[in-house]
């Protein structure tokens, strides 16, 4: 067995920050650990205690097809750069920060977008959905479930109008 050397750690917290939150943590964004490396890493550091993120795997749903576009955001910084973004182009006019707690929808074009803001973090959630996207999704459930609801009212409907004619007939 070889014997343990003395290791110096990597000082990988003076690359220069890409963003500092509100609360003072810092981002760098696209983290280059070395040069052969493939995935896109996040550094995340507050008070000297880093993490290294992969951002790939933090959004990890089905999105049903590469038009629909997912980011999470720190609304508090500048530029409000998402950190965390699925496939697709982001405009700016996307990333304006919402107040603290609250949401909003509103149809830009031929674009669904829809925007969170933690109430108690400073995270934001911005998802972009193609309006024929969600008029497919819609038409699709409506197809299944318009027939059943139907089905279901009109067995209610005959279950009383039975409790109905019993109830006349006792009394």
């Amino acid at each position: 067995m070889a014997p343990l050397t003395a290791v110096t750690p990597s000082d990988c917290l003076a690359t220069e920050v890409t963003l500092v939150t509100e609360n003072e943590v810092g981002e760098r964004l696209d983290f280059k650990w070395g040069p052969a490396q493939l995935d896109r890493l996040d550094l995340i550091d507050s008070k000297r205690v880093a993490i290294l993120v992969d951002t790939g795997l933090l959004i990890d749903l089905e999105t049903g097809g590469d038009d629909v576009k997912l980011a999470l955001m720190v609304p508090s910084t500048a530029g409000h750069l998402p950190f965390v973004v699925t496939k697709g182009e982001f405009l700016p006019r996307w990333l304006n920060p919402i107040g603290r707690g609250q949401s909003t929808r509103f149809v830009d074009g031929q674009y669904i977008v829809s925007q969170v803001r933690s109430r108690t973090r400073d995270f934001g959630a911005v998802s972009v959905i193609p309006i024929n996207h969600a008029y497919r999704h819609v038409t699709r459930f409506a197809v299944v479930f318009v027939p059943i609801g139907l089905v279901c009212g009109l067995g209610l409907y005959w279950v009383l109008r039975q409790v109905q004619s019993l109830a006349a007939g006792n009394s």
